[in-house]
């Protein structure tokens, strides 16, 4: 539900910004059509734009309960701990080569590089066959250009998809009983 592109390792203040930006409305863009604005059933468009600030786009806020965490020496920071404490979120660190523990992070982090990094100029890839000539002279994209870019992507592609439901999810012949 956030981002943040950083040009360096995440730090702890990264992840505590983060975690602000997960209850944070996102603003429109410019550029943005109303297609990409929030509709909040129930809740009039200018209630919502005037306790923002402005007007929102289709991207949803939420508290957060719990953070999954794995075990970096970011996420143990005694700073991350304190901004995790002030907004409430429970810290739960992932069993160590359990990615389970971590399944709709890693279903994320797929969807992005299936539906979005494989398809810019400059994707290296996971295996140097699917690099092509000169990767590095096709990437093009400045930071803020990148930045607009997955923002678009995350409001317009990523939020808008339609998920099937997990494997553990009961089917419906066993709703029925």
């Amino acid at each position: 539900m956030a981002f943040r592109l950083t040009l360096v390792s995440d730090t702890s203040v990264d992840v505590a910004m983060l975690l602000r930006d997960v209850m944070t409305p996102l603003p429109m863009r410019a550029g943005w059509g109303q297609d990409m604005a929030w509709p909040y059933p129930g809740i009039p468009k200018t209630l919502v734009a005037e306790l923002a600030g402005y007007e929102v786009a289709d991207l949803p806020f939420f508290p957060i309960e719990t953070v999954t965490t794995d075990h970096g020496p970011v996420y143990k920071n005694h700073h991350l701990i304190e901004a995790q404490r002030v907004i409430g979120a429970n810290i739960l660190p992932a069993r160590v080569l359990r990615p389970t523990d971590k399944q709709a992070v890693e279903r994320a982090f797929s969807g992005i590089q299936s539906l979005l990094l494989e398809m810019l100029l400059g994707w290296r890839g996971i295996d140097t066959a699917d690099r092509g000539e000169d990767p590095e002279a096709d990437a093009v994209l400045t930071v803020a250009q990148a930045e607009h870019l997955i923002a678009t992507w995350v409001v317009k592609v990523f939020t808008d998809r339609e998920l099937e439901c997990p494997c553990r999810c009961p089917g419906p012949a066993s709703w029925a009983s």
